[in-house]
């Protein structure tokens, strides 16, 4: 359930693509004002996942604005990099993800929170830095 009392905003409500998953059907992804992506799937919206996972054609020019680089299976960006933001429309709606929401610092390491998933229908998955703001 919830609790609007606790909540720091409105609710939104989308309809599931499928009674399976917390899964939503997903219009559109782009990255700052530039690139977007209107061949998208759906998008799960899973708590127990740390990352945000896009499909790697989708995500090459997100990765390369942020100057990310792999490092033991997980992407790293320097420190005082700026880049764009992430956007998700879901239902009509925009929800958008910023560097403070995708980004996490442990010591002199900065942890890019978004990653590649193998998707043949442009599925994303929307783990926790996405839930962290929108849930």
């Amino acid at each position: 359930g919830a609790s609007p009392e606790r909540a720091g905003g409105s609710f939104s409500y989308v309809s599931l693509a499928t009674p399976t998953w917390w899964s939503v059907p997903l219009d559109a992804v782009w990255v700052g004002d530039e690139v977007c992506f209107t061949h998208v799937g759906t998008a799960i919206l899973n708590p127990s996942h740390f990352q945000i996972l896009g499909p790697e054609d989708q995500l090459t020019d997100f990765t390369a604005a942020w100057n990310a680089t792999l490092q033991d299976a997980l992407w790293v960006v320097p420190c005082g990099q700026q880049g764009p933001p992430l956007h998700f429309r879901i239902q009509g709606r925009e929800f958008t993800i910023a560097k403070d929401d995708f980004i996490v610092k442990d010591g002199g390491i900065c942890y890019f929170m978004v990653g590649t998933i193998a998707s043949d229908d442009h599925s994303w998955l929307l783990g926790q830095p996405f839930l962290r703001k929108f849930y």
